[in-house]
């Protein structure tokens, strides 16, 4: 079809074999098409229209292979164009041919003068597509720049030794670094009047013989460091950023021999602490005002920790309390521990008071959180939860999670009943030798809130502690049940009372759940007031014939006709204002709910000035009956 397309004129059957295969002339060809044939011709040749050949467009040639191109560029040639790409090669090729990529730094730290210059003919020309192209007659040929050079992101070097030369050298080209640090396998040339601002350093300092202090042994040495300070901060201040991740090829060794330097030592044994970190680190010595990224923020905080950074520290700090989230909320608690560092640790601690149930819950980043900071969230009167039996699910799966390290994605419930359930039925989980150390978490979940039978049927299938717990769980539930609700456990609301919560995400004018504790029902309501922002919280008894029930919730549920039932009851009330965690709550309240319109209702607790999303949570108790 392509040999039929390209050819000028077509041999027809019947016709003469000696008709040339050259174009044909303007004349001729009109005549072909009948332009100006008159009729009696066409009488006479009553085969002429078999001469009429196909409409054709002429195909000129592109490149050394056999492959064609309309002269005119219209867009719809699609297949001229890819044909006509294709048969040159990419800009990109060509560069990332003589583009070399330096395999330690000291590559790129020659002095200038060895450097070399790109050949530029060595480059093959990209034809444009145009007519230009088209006609042969000229070619564009693109000489790189530096701009075009291409570097993948994989081959990026990362930031390490050559981000601190990058601050040490921009600004003190003309003064040569007077110390040399050992640290992680790598020199790091200093200059002494920056490295006071570190405790460690400095004793480092004083230790080799040489003091970093504002005593000098002559003024010359005082003057020379002033000068080598106040012109590098002044450049350093200027730029906001962190440098460029790519290498700098100004960088040059100073002339000063390494025998006439200072040589100190700095052992690291924190696995935190890389060098990308290091160097962010130390090169903060020559900056007034401090930068570091929340990506690198763990391990700069390591590394102003080990080197007593004590303005480091505390920006780190900062960076860390702003950048609270899923992913790093467990490792920037390990780490403000680890450094002391109370403030972050209280921050990752009452973030994960209200965030743990309804996100962490639900991610695989639950893994990271160690027992101490789970039993510890847990057990705090500011935890959030929808309901007790949500706690006993949140402890199971996390013990899943850890016992299962090769799970990458967060498993269904259903997997971990199953994982549980597939254990043997010979000893409790545990008792035996893996789930001992989890003792303590069981040890806090208020086992009477769990009333479902449902919910109690696949704790015993799971086998997670003795039968005879099991058993007293139940028996607790019957004699609630039988005795009007009292609740014969640890009297303490705070460590004993049903909690049921639920959260305001939007603005709604209206929000009520229902709990159902031992034959009793009441209501949790959220109301907006007229006023913007302002909230009222409370809650009231479901009468036997209110049509807030459903046939489903209370089908195969007890419903006490009792007359009045003394309740404890606490009302929280929690929301995020930006970095700050705002509380509202009432003290441990007690009120008889009875039937009668003032007797069901409790106490309100009207909230103003308070942002979405709102976390509520209503813990009551039973207390035993006078």
């Amino acid at each position: 079809m392509e040999a039929l397309i390209s050819s000028p004129t077509l041999t027809l059957p019947g016709l003469a074999r000696n008709v040339s295969r050259s174009s044909p002339t303007r004349n001729e060809g009109e005549k072909m098409n009948g332009l100006k044939n008159s009729p009696t011709e066409e009488k006479k040749s009553p085969r002429l229209h078999l001469m009429r050949p196909v409409r054709t467009r002429p195909r000129t040639q592109v490149g050394t292979t056999n492959r064609w191109r309309f002269p005119e560029s219209s867009g719809g040639d699609l297949l001229g164009t890819s044909q006509a790409v294709k048969s040159v090669p990419s800009l990109d090729d060509a560069l990332n041919g003589i583009v070399i990529y330096p395999r330690d730094i000291t590559e790129y730290m020659q002095p200038e003068s060895q450097e070399k210059e790109a050949d530029y003919d060595d480059f093959k020309p990209l034809p444009s597509i145009d007519s230009k192209f088209v006609n042969g007659d000229d070619t564009k040929i693109i000489k790189p720049t530096k701009s075009t050079y291409f570097i993948p992101k994989e081959k990026k070097t990362k930031l390490s030794a050559e981000a601190f030369h990058y601050h040490s050298r921009s600004a003190t080209s003309s003064y040569e670094p007077d110390v040399l640090l050992s640290c992680l396998g790598t020199l790091w040339e200093l200059h002494r009047p920056f490295l006071q601002r570190s405790s460690k350093l400095t004793e480092l300092l004083e230790q080799a013989g040489h003091y970093a202090s504002n005593s000098y042994a002559n003024s010359s040495d005082q003057s020379r460091d002033r000068q080598i300070m106040s012109k590098y901060r002044a450049e350093l201040n200027s730029s906001s950023d962190l440098p460029d991740l790519k290498y700098q090829q100004n960088i040059s060794r100073p002339s000063k021999m390494e025998e006439q330097m200072i040589k100190i030592k700095l052992l690291v044994e924190d696995s935190a602490i890389d060098k990308e970190a290091f160097a962010i680190a130390i090169s903060n010595l020559y900056r007034d005002e401090l930068l570091v990224d929340e990506g690198h923020v763990i391990g700069v905080l390591a590394a102003a920790h080990e080197i007593q950074f004590s303005k480091l520290v505390n920006k780190c700090a900062q960076v860390m309390i702003k950048n609270i989230q899923l992913r790093n909320v467990a490792q920037f608690h390990r780490m403000a521990i680890k450094c002391n560092q109370s403030t972050v640790a209280v921050a990752c601690e009452r973030w994960l008071e209200i965030n743990l149930m309804p996100q962490l819950s639900k991610r695989i980043y639950l893994r990271q959180l160690s027992l101490e900071l789970l039993h510890k969230t847990v057990q705090s009167s500011r935890f959030f939860t929808f309901n007790e039996y949500d706690v006993f699910k949140l402890i199971c799966t996390w013990i899943y999670l850890i016992e299962n390290t090769s799970e990458m994605l967060m498993p269904t419930y259903a997997a971990v009943v199953h994982y549980f359930e597939s254990m043997p039925k010979n000893i409790c989980f545990l008792l035996g030798a893996e789930g001992k150390k989890y003792m303590s978490l069981f040890q806090i979940i208020r086992y009477n809130g769990i009333t479902d039978v449902r919910h109690l049927d696949e704790i015993e299938k799971m086998n997670m502690f003795p039968q005879s717990h099991f058993y007293s769980l139940l028996h607790q539930h019957y004699h609630s049940m039988q005795n009007g609700g009292d609740m014969f456990s640890d009297l303490r609301i705070e460590l004993n009372g049903y909690r049921i919560g639920f959260i305001l995400q939007e603005e709604p004018k209206f929000h009520s759940e229902l709990i159902a504790l031992h034959g009793f029902y009441f209501e949790a309501k959220a109301i907006k007031q007229s006023h913007p922002n302002s909230y009222s919280f409370f809650m009231q008894r479901i009468r036997p014939t209110d049509n807030v029930l459903s046939y489903k919730e209370c089908e195969r549920q007890a419903f006490s006709v009792r007359p009045e039932r003394k309740t404890q009851y606490i009302i929280h009330v929690q929301s995020i204002h930006g970095n700050n965690y705002k509380v509202h709550k009432t003290d441990v309240l007690s009120h008889n709910f009875s039937m009668t319109t003032h007797g069901r209702k409790s106490q309100v607790l009207n909230v103003d000035g308070i942002q979405l999303p709102v976390y509520v949570t209503f813990t009551i108790f039973f207390p035993p009956s006078d």
